[in-house]
């Protein structure tokens, strides 16, 4: 120490001091800048933490979003098999009602056939008819006339 104090003697005592004071300072400083650094990196630990937290919950969304979309395709998917199911029974069910169309508009060609056949036979039985009475009444005539004859 002794030694410290033949170096500034020459330079005085406010020599000294301010020495000591910028080693102070110094000192000061040094200790100030590695609390700084410290703050900086635990700043920096938090914003790496804060970024990875992002990430992950962005992942996750991006996750749920593909999940939420392979759902949607698979929905899609099952609807439009239901659809094709559905479509197929329709057209079986249309094909089923064109033939029973078909054999009712034959079978309604056969009763009108019928109808008319029934109806030609009965003018027919109708017109016999006519002409069956007309042959009775003329032999009621005569049967009346031969009776009157008689009497």
């Amino acid at each position: 120490m002794a030694d410290i104090l033949a170096l500034f003697a020459p330079f005085g005592l406010d020599a000294l001091l301010g020495v000591l004071v910028l080693v102070g300072v110094a000192f000061a400083c040094y200790r100030f800048a590695g609390r700084v650094f410290d703050e900086w990196q635990a700043n920096n630990r938090r914003k790496a933490t804060l970024q990875q937290a992002q990430a992950d919950h962005q992942a996750e969304l991006e996750d749920k979003r593909e999940a939420r979309k392979q759902a949607e395709i698979e929905e899609r998917a099952q609807r439009d098999l239901e659809r094709s199911v559905l479509e197929g029974r329709i057209v079986t069910v249309m094909e089923q009602t064109k033939a029973v169309m078909e054999e009712n508009s034959g079978l309604m060609k056969s009763l009108i056939a019928s109808n008319e056949v029934i109806h030609n036979d009965l003018a027919h039985s109708q017109e016999r008819s006519a002409e069956m009475a007309q042959k009775v009444d003329h032999v009621n005539d005569r049967v009346d006339m031969i009776f009157e004859k008689v009497s």
